[in-house]
């Protein structure tokens, strides 16, 4: 049995405590940025994706329940951290590719592949912006 309503309070809470980077660059709170990021996804795409009681789920949860399935994975997609010092909406840039296939795999999900196909075209295009972001090796294997 889930409890929703406890598991997007703790979640929200611990989401809070981590602010986005502020440079683009390695920082030591990015392995738990990437982990958090991963189960908000997953949490709020179990939730989308099925029918859940609306009298458990918070204000936040049922608001998302409202968006189509392209509006649904664009807002994930903007909410995921990108460095506050670059002054621009988030970008896939900065995405672990482990973040990328979660939400490639939250797509399929909810029957709309197509968008998480253009997320990944866009991570794709822009590797090798910054030299700490890999555009070759393991991470980008996996992806493709």
């Amino acid at each position: 049995h889930r409890d929703v309503a406890i598991t997007f309070t703790l979640l929200s809470a611990a989401l809070a405590l981590l602010p986005p980077p502020v440079a683009p660059s390695p920082h030591p709170l990015d392995v738990h940025r990437r982990k958090w990021d991963i189960l908000r996804i997953t949490l709020e795409t179990t939730v989308f994706s099925s029918t859940p009681d609306i009298a458990d789920l918070s204000q936040s949860l049922r608001e998302f329940l409202l968006l189509s399935p392209q509006s649904f994975i664009s807002t994930l997609h903007a909410r995921l951290f990108t460095p506050s010092s670059l002054y621009r909406k988030p970008s896939s840039t900065f995405f672990p590719h482990q973040v990328l296939v979660t939400l490639v795999a939250s797509s399929i999900k909810i029957d709309h592949p197509s968008v998480g196909r253009e997320i990944t075209e866009d991570w794709l295009s822009k590797r090798g912006q910054y030299d700490f972001v890999p555009s070759t090796g393991e991470p980008y294997h996996k992806v493709l």
